[in-house]
């Protein structure tokens, strides 16, 4: 499988050879695909390795940042067919330290034409909530990594709600993969997304 192929290049730390792949995938495959069906499970592959003490931490990191820069090399190949005025505030919450998946999440909100601002990792809930008063968004986009955060995002929600009314709030991340839909069902105009095809059918229908 792909994926494990380059969960293996990242682990070994050859640069390289993993943005080299990706380049080659994204010729013939669409970034949405590349990003779920082998950046996303390669990367969940290494943390379920680090937690089994199978790879140590700087291991982990360093497969992060070849996934970033390579992300970063992405980015500006995005060309949404239109842009709109849509403006979504997005990051993970306080206290998650992990941000390439909402980075990727924010770029599946470009290709959609929607004006982007990525917050990336653990997000003051006051910082964010004044952030938030500044560029007046309609939508905010929260991410947990670790389901030990579940209170941190109810809260991070429950603020947003207090203070910006019913504002649009999207939810995901693998800390969510077994009470997502029932946290969203929770609140109202709270839209929990499983992956990112379920993010981008959501952001053809607004």
């Amino acid at each position: 499988m792909e994926h494990t192929e380059f969960r293996d290049i990242l682990i070994i730390g050859d640069r390289r050879a993993a943005s080299g792949m990706i380049a080659d995938m994204i010729k013939s495959s669409s970034v949405e695909e590349v990003y779920e069906d082998v950046i996303k499970p390669a990367l969940y592959d290494i943390g379920a390795l680090w937690e089994k003490n199978k790879i140590s931490i700087a291991t982990e990191h360093r497969a992060t940042a070849i996934t970033e820069s390579i992300l970063n090399k992405i980015f500006p190949k995005i060309s949404p067919e239109k842009r709109h005025s849509k403006k979504v505030v997005l990051g993970s919450v306080e206290g998650d330290s992990h941000q390439v998946g909402v980075k990727m999440v924010g770029d599946m909100f470009e290709m959609n034409g929607w004006d982007t601002h990525y917050l990336g990792a653990n997000n003051p809930l006051s910082d964010l909530l004044t952030f938030i008063s500044e560029e007046n968004p309609v939508m905010v986009a929260l991410s947990i990594t670790i389901n030990i955060n579940i209170p941190v995002l109810e809260r991070t929600i429950e603020a947003v709600r207090e203070e910006f009314g019913d504002m649009d709030i999207v939810i995901g991340g693998q800390g969510l993969a077994n009470e997502g839909h029932d946290i969203a069902k929770k609140y109202s105009r709270v839209y929990y997304m499983e992956d990112l095809h379920d993010l981008s059918d959501f952001l053809k229908s607004r």
